[in-house]
């Protein structure tokens, strides 16, 4: 869930320059209204799952698979460093971007990126559809690499 307004400022944030990290199924997907009252601040009036995310980026449904996500282009330098497969992931979500010249992304097929890095406007956005890919962090060199990658292009 995302207070709309909030929603707006950050893309217009990246498209302005910053970069942003999106872990998690289906995050940024949903608005909602705050409002304040006599109990604090609440959220309310929760929305539907949007088709695209706040970047413009669409998910598609969970998918289970026993394949690789194998890297499939690397426009941003997102994957150097890595073997450019990464294993264990029981399952996955396919993100297509939003239109964009500067795409890196992997994924079990090439038409089914799981793991997304592109441009918008002048800023970066990553957005990883792995189930699991934080617990994969303790056990994988190539998700400890990619990590590290995606910090590096995040924090210049």
């Amino acid at each position: 869930w995302l207070p709309n307004a909030q929603g707006a400022a950050l893309r217009s944030y990246v498209q302005a320059g910053g970069r942003v990290l999106s872990l998690g199924i289906g995050s940024l997907l949903r608005g909602v209204t705050v409002q304040s009252g006599p109990q604090g601040t609440q959220a309310v009036n929760p929305g539907a799952p949007a088709t695209s995310d706040v970047f413009g980026a669409r998910a598609g449904a969970l998918t289970q698979t026993t394949a690789e996500t194998l890297v499939i282009r690397d426009d941003l330098g997102l994957f150097n460093g890595t073997s450019g497969a990464f294993a264990g992931f029981g399952s996955y979500v396919p993100i297509a971007p939003p239109a964009s010249s500067q795409v890196s992304s992997a994924g079990v097929t090439s038409s089914a990126p799981s793991i997304l890095g592109y441009r918008l406007g002048r800023g970066i956005v990553v957005e990883v559809g792995l189930p699991g890919f934080g617990t994969q962090i303790a056990r994988s060199l190539d998700v400890q690499e990619l990590t590290r990658r995606i910090w590096t292009i995040l924090s210049h």
